[in-house]
């Protein structure tokens, strides 16, 4: 499933998820089956230099094998916000794609890829993020005997930008908790572009990508194909 460790679904079916270019598995070939394509924010607002610094630093990437893995990032800013206050918006696509031995297509309860838009609260006056500065990624494959007797692929693309001057009230409407459109769970979040305005920081990208084969070689470590930040 897809989500983040907080505030995502524990339920299988999202990931941000990239294949291997061309790997057996047993007498089969696993192939790529997504390609990640760039981010780009759809904000109209204009980059300022006045709005504080986004960063995103990792934390921890616990990878348990076969699709089971979890990553995390902390976001920071290099400075307080203004009196209104602000937010962190990113835009999110996850692909995953998982199949049993005999080569059918499991299902994870998303349609993929799934891309949306999820943002945190920025406090007036402050570098004070909520309901926290974490931002994790978790998925694996749930299947009777626990995500063995699979292979697949996940991928996370993700764009950020920190949108300083920004009040609660601008918030738009279709910006809703634990929308069962998105994977973003308790974070405010949409399939729509929130369009925010005020000073906006460059946007920080980030990516996960991995793999895993366990058919004939049974609970096969996942596969990193790419992860930034590292």
């Amino acid at each position: 499933m897809f989500r983040s460790r907080s505030y995502r679904s524990s339920k299988s079916g999202a990931m941000r998820g990239g294949g291997p270019a061309d790997k057996s598995i047993g007498d089969k070939k696993e192939k790529a089956f997504f390609t990640p394509q760039p981010v780009k924010s759809g904000s109209k607002a204009n980059p300022a230099s006045t709005a504080p610094t986004l960063a995103a630093k990792p934390s921890y990437l616990t990878n348990d094998g076969c699709s089971d893995l979890k990553s995390g990032i902390n976001w920071e800013l290099s400075g307080n916000s203004s009196a209104k206050g602000g937010y962190i918006v990113q835009d999110i696509t996850i692909m995953a794609l998982a199949f049993d031995c005999h080569n059918r297509p499991i299902s994870l309860h998303k349609k993929m890829p799934l891309h949306y838009y999820e943002v945190w609260r920025v406090e007036p006056n402050s570098t004070e993020i909520t309901p926290e500065n974490a931002d994790s990624f978790f998925f694996n494959v749930e299947t009777r005997d626990h995500t063995a007797h699979t292979y697949g692929s996940a991928l996370w693309t993700a764009a950020a930008t920190y949108h300083d001057n920004v009040g609660e009230s601008e918030i738009p409407g279709h910006m809703v908790r634990n929308n069962p459109k998105t994977a973003a769970g308790a974070l405010l979040s949409s399939t729509q572009d929130p369009r925010l305005g005020g000073n906006v920081s460059p946007a920080i990208p980030h990516e996960l990508s991995y793999h895993w084969s366990c058919c004939s070689n049974g609970m096969s470590p996942n596969v990193i194909d790419s992860k930034t930040p590292s």
